[in-house]
């Protein structure tokens, strides 16, 4: 997840498979002092433009509350893997990662 932040990452990977998804915040990890830095109005540079994505989410209004919602559009240019995989195979690849110490 780079410079287009999360949502930015996953809208594109949405659009090119023609995929939905639902994405559970409380699940999100941040960096430490992250949510801080937000609630006292510090936003990155590329914030603005990428927040601009929040138009395609489709419970936005209910998220917005949410103190990860904000750092969901934050740009990382060595920010964290994003990936999917078929339902069917999601359980024995998180147990995989799991195994080699991920997550």
């Amino acid at each position: 997840v780079t410079g287009f932040g999360l949502v930015g990452h996953l809208a594109e990977m949405c659009r090119a498979s023609d995929v939905h998804v639902a994405l559970d915040l409380d699940a999100v990890p941040l960096l430490p002092g992250a949510a801080e830095c937000v609630a006292m109005g510090i936003f990155s540079s590329l914030h603005k433009s990428n927040a601009r994505l929040r138009r395609g989410v489709a419970n936005g209004a209910e998220a917005a509350g949410h103190r990860a919602w904000p750092l969901v559009y934050d740009p990382q240019t060595s920010g964290g893997l994003l990936a999917s995989v078929p339902a069917e195979r999601a359980e024995a690849c998180v147990a995989a990662l799991r195994r080699e110490g991920l997550g």
